[in-house]
């Protein structure tokens, strides 16, 4: 830019011609200046519309990875609530409360309370209404639901009893096969059944079949690195545990039926620092902590329901075993 203090000294024609040249050079510097906000908005719009089109990407692989597979990876549970099925030609009709999506075409299992498992695909849906009436679908999604299955009853050894007892779970969930404890964890029946806890609880044959189910599960419980062990050098692990209240001293041990029931307590539970360590415990291990440290436990803390198993309830339970 002109000096000041020479301009100031100037009269006449040089005068204007110093004026001049000082203002076309601030003009410059500012037109410099438009160009490279101009420029740098641009980038970022650039960057912007990049990073949408990945996302996009993204979601369109996820989208196609999803088809390839069982029942477009959606989880469903419906807890059976009918006391007998309906027997059709050549299939079974039930009852119950859908929780996730189901459609037509899905592969499913049946979870009976004894223990056996079912495999079918979904012939055909039904939303129910508060009067009971029926209105077919091709899918159904957290609400009230007939379902009907193929199933040879001869067969699969149910000529002359129930093959899909009161209290059994239908879900797309595949039965472990293999080496269980290389196995996913997984627990459908149990996960099935805490979806009716708070309508059921009551009722002794559902209590019964829960806690089977809870006593044959087998649970993610979420653990955090302590440091190493000084006596051996190998990593210790610290099982994380909740506050029953916010301004509770007293803590409970959290089980999770499943990674995704664990996954929604993800953020309260890990942060930065506190990467996710699962451990898999059986249920006499649940047990065994829960003696030790004299703690309650609460199934599933944050969802799909949250159900909280007194110690004394465990306790009880072992007298059963």
């Amino acid at each position: 830019m002109a000096d000041k203090d020479n301009i100031m000294n100037l009269e006449g024609d040089e005068l204007d011609k110093a004026l001049m040249a000082a203002i076309d050079e601030t003009e410059e510097e500012e037109k410099q200046q438009r160009l490279e906000k101009a420029k740098l908005e641009q980038e970022r719009s650039e960057a912007r519309r990049i990073e949408a089109e990945q996302k996009e990407e993204e979601k369109k692989r996820l989208e196609e990875a999803r088809k390839k597979l069982p029942n477009e990876g959606r989880r469903f549970y419906i807890l059976t609530e009918d006391e007998k099925e309906t027997r059709l030609e050549s299939s079974v009709e039930v009852q119950g409360t859908v929780g996730g999506t189901i459609k037509t075409g899905d592969e499913i299992y049946i979870y009976r309370k004894d223990g056996k498992v079912i495999p079918s695909t979904v012939k055909a849906l039904f939303t129910l209404g508060a009067d009971e009436s029926k209105n077919e679908t091709q899918e159904a999604s957290n609400c009230r639901a007939a379902v009907q299955f193929e199933v040879d009853l001869e067969k699969a050894g149910f000529k002359d009893e129930a093959a899909v007892p009161m209290f059994s779970v239908i879900t797309g969930i595949k039965p472990a096969t293999g080496d269980i404890k290389r196995a996913p964890v997984e627990n459908p029946l149990l996960l099935g059944l805490t979806l009716s806890y708070n309508k059921y609880k009551e009722n002794p044959e559902y209590l019964k079949t829960f806690l089977t189910a809870l006593v044959q599960g087998r649970f993610a419980v979420p653990a955090r690195d302590s440091g190493n062990n000084p006596q051996n050098g190998k990593k210790k692990l610290q099982i994380i545990t909740l506050k029953k209240n916010p301004d509770d001293t007293a803590r409970t041990l959290p089980l999770f039926t499943d990674l995704a029931a664990l996954s929604m307590g993800s953020k309260a539970m890990f942060d930065e620092q506190h990467k996710p360590t699962i451990i898999v415990m059986n249920f006499a291990e649940v047990k065994a902590h829960s003696e030790k440290d004299t703690l309650d436990v609460i199934l599933n803390p944050f969802g799909p329901v949250g159900i909280t198993i007194p110690k004394k309830m465990l306790d009880s339970i072992r007298r059963r075993d």
